[in-house]
Order: C-alpha cells, then sequence, then structure tokens
C-alpha cells in the first residue's frame, strides 16, 4: 500500500490564533506513523488556493488540509474541486461553519485524528458569480457585514455580534429580481444566502433542511423584522427552527440568475465586490471531503 501524503495549509494571520499551536500538535500527532507530511503557511490573500491548485496539477499529495475559518476553507477547497485529492479540514475561525455542518470536531487534535483515519464523502459545491464555494454564500445584510468583520482589528464571535448590532437598525432591505426554475420573483429583503450546507457559523443554522450531497442549493430570503423580532429571530437560528419565522423563505434550486441593487456578494463568508448580476449555481459530487 503506498504511503499518504498530506499538505497541511496554514493561513498565520487569519482566524482566532490557534494555529500558533497546531504546527507542534500536526508533528506530535503524525511523527512516526506511515504519513508523509508537510506544512505550508500562506503568504497573501489567496495564496492556499494557489498552492492546492498546484497539488492537483502535479499530483504532489493526496489530501490538502485547510487550517483555518470557512475562508481558508473555501479557498483551498477551490483548487481541488473536480480532483481526487481529498479536503481535511482543522477549523480554527470565527464560526467555523463548514466544519460544524460537515461534524468535523472543533477541537484541535480530535480534528487530526479524523484526518488521520482518512474516511471521505463526497460532496456538492456552489458557484456564485464564477466564484466557487463549498458552504454558504450571499448578498445583503450578511454580505456587508462580512465586508465590516473583513476590515475590523479584532476577530472573533463577539466582535462579529457587536458589528451585527450596530449596523442593524441603519440598514435599509435592498432591491433583488431572481430567477429560477421558470419563477420570477421581485422583492426587498434583507438577505438573500444561496446555501450548500446548512450554517453561517458559531451554529447559527440558516438552512436547517440544506444537505451538502443532494445535488440542490436552497435559496434563503430573509426580510428585515422589527427591532423587538431579531432576537427571538436568532434564537430560532440557534435552535434550528428559523423556518417557523414568517420573515423566513427557503427554496431548492439548482441554479438562479440575480439582479442586485448593489455590487457586493459574500463567497463563504468573503466579501467581493463583484457585480449587480450574477448567477448561482450547484455542482454536484465535485469534492472529497475527510469527515
Amino acid at each position: 500500500m503506498n504511503k499518504r501524503a498530506i499538505l497541511f495549509i496554514i493561513n498565520p494571520i487569519s482566524g482566532t490564533g490557534k494555529k500558533k499551536i497546531v504546527e507542534k500538535l500536526i508533528q506530535e500527532e503524525l511523527d512516526g506513523t506511515d504519513i508523509d507530511f508537510k506544512i505550508r503557511y500562506t503568504d497573501y490573500a489567496g495564496h492556499a488556493r494557489e498552492i492546492a491548485k498546484e497539488v492537483t496539477d502535479k499530483e504532489l499529495y493526496d489530501t490538502v488540509v485547510a487550517v483555518g475559518g470557512d475562508g481558508s476553507v473555501n479557498e483551498v477547497a477551490s483548487g481541488l474541486i473536480g480532483s481526487k485529492v481529498k479536503l481535511g479540514v482543522i477549523p480554527t475561525g470565527s464560526g467555523n461553519g463548514f466544519a460544524r455542518h460537515m461534524k468535523i470536531p472543533l477541537n484541535i487534535k480530535e480534528a487530526l485524528k479524523t484526518i488521520k483515519k482518512g474516511n471521505a464523502v463526497i460532496c456538492d459545491t456552489g458557484k456564485i458569480g464564477g466564484y466557487k464555494f463549498v458552504g454558504v454564500s450571499g448578498v445583503g445584510f450578511d454580505a456587508f457585514i462580512s465586508k465590516k468583520f473583513d476590515e475590523a482589528s479584532t476577530r472573533g464571535f463577539w466582535t462579529y455580534f457587536k458589528l451585527t448590532v450596530k449596523e442593524y437598525r441603519k440598514y435599509q432591505e435592498r432591491g433583488y429580481k431572481i430567477r429560477f426554475d421558470g419563477n420570477e420573483m421581485v422583492l426587498k429583503a434583507l438577505i438573500l444566502s444561496f446555501c450548500n450546507s446548512n450554517q453561517w457559523g458559531n451554529d447559527f443554522v440558516i438552512a436547517p433542511s440544506a444537505q451538502i450531497s443532494d445535488g440542490n442549493l436552497k435559496l434563503v430570503i430573509v426580510r428585515k423584522m422589527p427591532l423587538y423580532a431579531v432576537p427571538f429571530f436568532a434564537l430560532k437560528l440557534w435552535r434550528g427552527k428559523v423556518e417557523k419565522s414568517k420573515y423566513y423563505k427557503c427554496f431548492k434550486i439548482k441554479e438562479a440568475t440575480i439582479k442586485q441593487s448593489e455590487d457586493l456578494i459574500h463567497v463563504d463568508g468573503d466579501p467581493i465586490n463583484y457585480g449587480y448580476d450574477f448567477n448561482v449555481e450547484i455542482v454536484p459530487n465535485s469534492l472529497l471531503v475527510l469527515t
């Protein structure tokens, strides 16, 4: 049997700072095993995608592990989609939505044990405006907050929470025109989310019925609600009961065309000034993930 070869890609400046101890734990867990491994640190935004693409082109490793949050996972996965190289995840980000959906342990040592076992499942991925995503992407208030979070000097859940509270009252619903499955909708909304997995992160479940291997995306529409209703809505998100809210609608789609009144989108939580028109689609059975 050929030895397994694993590349760990670590972004040294993202997430919550756990990555300072990851290299030590990787060596403790894998030294003396029959697994060859290498650790690389990224130098700039997009570097992890380039490294992962190089791995697939040259068939250097059978597994590439993203060490970081959902943005790091997206970069690595984007380079692996459509290949036979498996994606592993050591979740050290602020929300870790993809890892939580996939039941990947948040504890670093336990995540390493999952990687050592090597059990893979095949998953769907998505495209939004030509960008690849694995979890949840979208437009509206969550894209707006993602940009504010990206510009913030601190990370973590409480930074995200404080930004949301501060900006919600001022934020106005945006206008959208949506076409999917022969339907056309013109509406205003707080959020449009395109969900391959079920949550944004921190167990805030925006699409409880989303399954990552069913060949569909969930289009979620959230209307702006009075301020007094926000805590109750947040509680429904955390309990996975958001589908019961009157401010919430969900549709199963394979593709959609969107026109919006601003140019901002987010791709697995990373904000991008993309444009006013874009397409969204599911790409079935396109990524192998260790879980």
